[in-house]
């Protein structure tokens, strides 16, 4: 009955210890499985390409089509003048001028005040040739003249030192340097005169002789 009793012990004993081990394994096989699962899935995963971008979130030119602005496009003064450099004289039979031509100039600068001159002699004479035989021959821009020039063969001459170009109605043309050189030497000397616009012609007349 002893013998028996202690046989049953230690059939137990070695039914536990067989029991333990194939509980290890199997965890140990279920996890070897495990991994191998995920691991085989990761490696199927496609690579996921991460395009190149701006750092600060702003598109590239390529992005954008190399388009220009919509502030440059919607400024429409933003061209530039530069003078002429070859003949923009139109061909003409040489005119006579009396000396009495009187020529009025108004100086729009704001830097240098507002004032109206007329004035006769040489100096209304070249400038007046000048504007009257200019090849008027350019679209007009939106820039505005510094001086209005008005003459006894036309009016409302547009003239700007500083972008070198004289116009007329709705055509223009560009000044060469030696004549934005000469219109602003008369200029001066008839910013300097004094007022004659109050004079009449018959005292113009006899101040000339």
């Amino acid at each position: 009955m002893k013998k028996n009793k202690v046989l049953f012990i230690v059939l137990l004993f070695v039914f536990l210890l067989w029991g333990c081990g194939t509980s290890d394994e199997a965890e140990n096989v279920a996890g070897s499985d495990q991994a191998e699962t995920e691991n085989f899935a990761s490696s199927d995963l496609p690579e996921v390409e991460i395009a190149d971008s701006d750092q600060t979130g702003e598109m590239s030119p390529e992005d954008t089509g190399g388009n220009e602005s919509i502030e440059e496009k919607a400024d429409g003064n933003d061209h530039t003048h530069h003078p002429a450099e070859e003949n923009n004289i139109v061909a003409h039979e040489q005119e006579g001028y009396c000396g009495n031509t009187i020529t009025t100039i108004q100086c729009h600068l704001e830097d240098g005040g507002n004032w109206e001159k007329s004035f006769w002699g040489d100096d209304s004479v070249v400038l007046t040739d000048l504007l009257l035989y200019l090849d008027y021959k350019d679209d007009i821009c939106t820039c505005m003249p510094e001086y209005t020039v008005d003459t006894e063969f036309g009016e409302e001459y547009g003239i700007s030192l500083a972008e070198s170009y004289a116009r007329h109605g709705d055509r223009q043309t560009a000044l060469t340097e030696e004549q934005v050189e000469e219109i602003r030497e008369i200029i001066e000397r008839v910013s300097e005169q004094p007022d004659t616009q109050a004079l009449g012609m018959n005292e113009i007349c006899l101040f000339m002789l």
